[in-house]
């Protein structure tokens, strides 16, 4: 990026007129927090997200360089959230007695603040001391909101451990009308401080969902139609699923309260598939009553020692050679050990000469700019609808707002120009593959056809775009009915992040994509055993990581392998409930599991 995140927060700080006081307010001092921004000193991961959210930005629309030491604090917030997930409080306290041991090199209060979050929890869920609890989280919120009693100063900005905090907090208030008037706060708050929307569809529903418990409350039914079906629209577009099976009951039972019957029905046949789907996975929905995810879930993470070593080797430079006239060879030897984090104009200078993104955090494009971002976010939202004007027109915005001479930049349009125009299938086999090629070059100059065949191909650090170009080659493979060779590339591409140092959810965004495509090849290949393999590690990493886009079509696949080793009746089971979800979800792939269960079946079915 030609800017910083830094600079890129001073910039909408100054646009939207917030104070530097507001922004760092329990955090940092504002002499640091101007250092943190224009990178005279390095601002933690942990700072930068909340930050971020503090001024309404996603860090989910970048991927993030940890250093080992960084990454286990990382990944402890992350089991800890699982352990969450689970209602497994005995697990939550093991975590929380394990923190003690873990390296800090975090900001401290948003670390004590977290762990006064747990503490209360496992107050009142595991030893049910709510009056401890409420103790606990009111110290949690005025570390970082000082003036906090009961309703939120004028000009309060929230990351979202703060919401959280402050969401546990008011529902242990027994003045029912203190909690609602701190919830319509917090909704006007959202809707009204320009939040990205990939930040606000992880946030607004949460709160909503909590305001909506209130309202059912006091029977104000047409409010709660209103307000359930917003949110089930905004998880709908996004695919960001918590809390859907609560919104879906709110909405089907308040529209039978108020006679809206035709709109209860068809919501309830979805409510109806989505329980019963989720007992058949096994899985819990994510209940927002007990249940909070305290870390950014769809935050990705690359190892800042892993990015660096593999690249410096794959370019066949030695540690002297890479740091002359920027450090010390013992410097690059600290940072391939995972054991330093250097100062951000070092790494930057590393990061350049080896070609890599040269900012802690990045993202697919390199820009200085917030509004391009989420320009991209809403782009690959509808492309994984199949609303391809939609995804055309955002992709002209962002075309007339970047600067294409950055071979990033260059080769994210191409592909993204290449995924909207191969849905007119122009050109044969051989002109798409050649197209590929060409975008794929544009980073990597010296890649061949069939490169993706050898080991040494899969030594080299790829990036989102990249890894892109070689599923839509998978999937020109797979068109031309190659089907075998199209699973071996994509098995290459998932072996390629099961390898990394970091858990596999933390690249959720492109591995669900691979495993979706896989099952798909392996089905064709009648590998039906390995696909059913594929599925579930693709469910299960779905809802570690609330994204469920891509749920129905993993059923649907399951569904496919049943059938075809004999299991007709669990098939049809799942044919049928896939159709229902995506149906819900609005994913294009509906009519598919409809076919495909009434062929099975033998006859066509009344679904609605």
């Amino acid at each position: 990026m030609k800017k910083s995140v830094g600079i890129m927060i001073q910039d909408t700080v100054r646009d939207k007129n917030i104070k530097q006081r507001a922004l760092g307010r329990g955090l940092c001092s504002i002499g640091d927090l101007s250092k943190f921004l224009n990178g005279t000193k390095r601002m933690d991961s942990l700072l930068m997200t909340a930050l971020l959210q503090r001024i309404g930005k996603s860090a989910s629309n970048f991927s993030v360089l940890l250093t080992e030491e960084e990454y286990i604090y990382f990944d402890w917030r992350h089991q800890m959230c699982l352990a969450q997930l689970e209602r497994d409080w005995k697990r939550m306290e093991q975590l929380l007695e394990e923190n003690a041991e873990i390296y800090r090199s975090f900001n401290e209060t948003l670390q004590r603040q977290y762990v006064l979050l747990i503490r209360a929890i496992l107050e009142e869920k595991r030893y049910h001391n709510r009056a401890q609890a409420e103790k606990l989280l009111f110290e949690a919120i005025r570390m970082t909101i000082p003036g906090f009693a009961g309703t939120l100063p004028d000009d309060t900005l929230l990351c979202r451990q703060e919401l959280y905090a402050i969401l546990l907090w008011q529902k242990l208030q027994p003045d029912e009308a203190c909690s609602a008037h701190l919830l319509e706060q917090l909704l006007l708050y959202l809707e009204k401080s320009d939040v990205d929307r990939s930040e606000f569809a992880r946030i607004y529903p949460r709160v909503a969902l909590q305001y909506l418990n209130l309202l059912k409350g006091r029977e104000a039914f047409e409010t709660c139609l209103m307000l359930s079906g917003r949110v089930i629209d905004l998880i709908v577009k996004t695919g960001y699923a918590e809390g859907l099976e609560q919104f879906l009951d709110i909405y089907v039972a308040s529209a039978e309260k108020i006679g809206h019957l035709q709109k209860a029905g068809k919501r309830k046949k979805q409510l109806d598939a989505l329980r019963e789907l989720l007992s058949v996975l096994g899985e819990n929905p994510i209940n927002s009553e007990e249940t909070l995810f305290l870390m950014d879930a769809g935050q990705e993470v690359e190892l800042l020692q892993q990015t660096l070593s593999v690249s410096r080797q794959e370019q066949k430079r030695t540690q002297e050679s890479l740091c002359e006239g920027i450090c010390e060879p013992e410097t690059i030897s600290r940072l391939e050990r995972g054991k330093h984090m250097p100062h951000p104009k070092t790494y930057a200078a590393l990061a350049e000469r080896l070609n890599l993104p040269t900012q802690k955090y990045y993202s697919s494009i390199e820009t200085g700019d917030f509004r391009i971002l989420e320009l991209l976010w809403k782009m690959e939202n509808h492309i994984s609808r199949r609303k391809w004007e939609d995804a055309e027109m955002e992709l002209q915005m962002i075309r007339d707002r970047l600067e294409i001479m950055t071979d990033r930049n260059r080769q994210y349009l191409e592909e993204i120009q290449y995924l909207i125009d191969k849905q007119s299938d122009a050109g044969d086999f051989q002109q798409r593959m050649e197209r590929m090629l060409f975008i794929l070059r544009i980073t990597m100059p010296k890649t061949e056809l069939w490169s993706w065949e050898r080991d040494e191909f899969w030594k080299h650090f790829f990036t989102k775009t990249e890894m892109s170009v070689l599923m839509d080659i998978s999937d020109e493979i797979y068109r031309h009915k190659e089907y075998a060779k199209a699973a071996q590339l994509l098995e290459r591409m998932y072996s390629y992040y099961v390898r990394k140092n970091v858990a596999q959810e933390f690249h959720y965004k492109i591995t669900l994509l691979i495993v979706a495509r896989l099952t798909s090849a392996l089905l064709r290949c009648k590998e039906y055993e390995k696909a059913i393999t594929y599925i579930e590690q693709g469910i299960n990493i779905s809802f570690k990581c609330c994204n469920q886009s891509l749920i129905g079509g993993l059923v649907n696949n399951w569904a496919d392998a049943l059938e075809q080793l004999g299991q007709q009746k669990k098939a049809l089971e799942l044919y049928r409930l896939a159709y229902y979800y995506d149906k819900l979800m609005e994913s294009g792939y509906a009519q598919v599991s409809k076919a495909s269960y009434e062929n099975l079946l033998g006859r066509q079915v009344d679904w609605d």
